[in-house]
């Protein structure tokens, strides 16, 4: 369950549906994939509310094509270990849930003493000092801002990394003597994954559109595909880290020890396999079933990981 159609929620449930439609049937259990769900949740209509119509239709059509189901209109009235309770009293089941729906300021504004806005945060004026405090910035998470022209700006980190630069020109120019500048924002445009070979990209502040491979392609140096664990390890070993897997079902391909069998099958690449236990498949068991399996009994309820994300 994801909760939040912002670009972190959509990313998070694409990357999650991709690994149960693709990677969990062919080296872990078809029947594991099967017994997986992926919700995605936002209290907007739309996913990617941000982007232009055309962006989001993009996205919703290629999250439902991977398995994402979408609930969307609809906020989240209560989570608890069962799952998530919706506005409108419908309950789903879950056993994790990824909050993905924005940001509330911590405590420590609120005893701060200074006067909050939106969220809990902080209203700061174009130069981000707080208005009535001369010389205290807010930034980043903490703060409402807005720019030159008095555009009210998002929560984004690229919002943050630039109020972080301007308001050390500020401090400069308070310790020197000069006025301070409004903050002016470069908007450099807005990217989101929805899968492999799948994004959507609008650059610049003319929002620029691309979608497809061509803005999955974008996204610079594939630093950000790599943490979203694309190659079979990297995408086991994620599953793990969620507890979503247990660690004998994320290994490779290579042959465990112990093994007997000349050329090892698909249920050899989870340790102990069937040969290096010297067992052998019972009448009408699954000659492919993978090791984890039968030994579930005895080692812990595997399947159990199978639980609705």
């Amino acid at each position: 369950m994801v909760v939040g159609g912002g670009p972190t929620g959509v990313e998070t449930a694409g990357a999650s549906a991709e690994r149960f439609k693709y990677v969990v049937p062919g080296y872990f259990s078809p029947e594991l994939a099967r017994s997986c769900s992926v919700y995605l949740v936002d209290m907007v209509p739309t996913v990617l509310a941000p982007f232009t119509g055309k962006s989001q239709t993009y996205a919703k059509k290629r999250l439902t094509k991977i398995g994402v189901q979408l609930k969307l209109g609809v906020g989240v009235a209560e989570v608890d270990k069962d799952g998530v309770t919706l506005a409108d009293g419908h309950k789903i089941a879950s056993r994790i849930v990824v909050w993905a729906g924005g940001l509330k300021a911590g405590p420590m504004l609120a005893a701060s003493g200074l006067p909050q806005g939106k969220g809990g945060r902080i209203d700061v004026a174009t130069d981000l000092t707080v208005p009535g405090f001369p010389g205290v910035y807010v930034l980043g998470d903490a703060a409402n801002i807005t720019d030159a022209k008095g555009r009210h700006l998002p929560q984004l980190g690229s919002v943050a990394q630039q109020a972080g630069h301007w308001a050390a020109r500020n401090i400069k120019a308070d310790l020197a003597g000069r006025p301070r500048e409004p903050f002016r924002y470069l908007d450099k445009g807005i990217m989101a994954m929805v899968g492999r070979g799948a994004a959507v990209a609008e650059v610049g502040a003319a929002r620029r559109r691309w979608q497809g491979p061509p803005a999955f392609a974008a996204w610079p140096g594939g630093a950000r595909r790599a943490a979203l664990g694309h190659g079979s390890a990297h995408q086991g070993g994620a599953l793990v880290g969620v507890g979503l897997l247990h660690p004998r079902q994320a290994t490779d391909r290579r042959r465990p020890a112990g093994c007997v069998r000349r050329r090892p099958g698909r249920h050899c690449r989870t340790r102990p396999c069937w040969h290096s236990a010297g067992l052998r498949p019972s009448s009408g068991a699954d000659p492919e079933m993978p090791a984890w399996r039968l030994f579930s009994s005895q080692r812990g309820s595997y399947p159990a990981a199978a639980a609705a994300l």
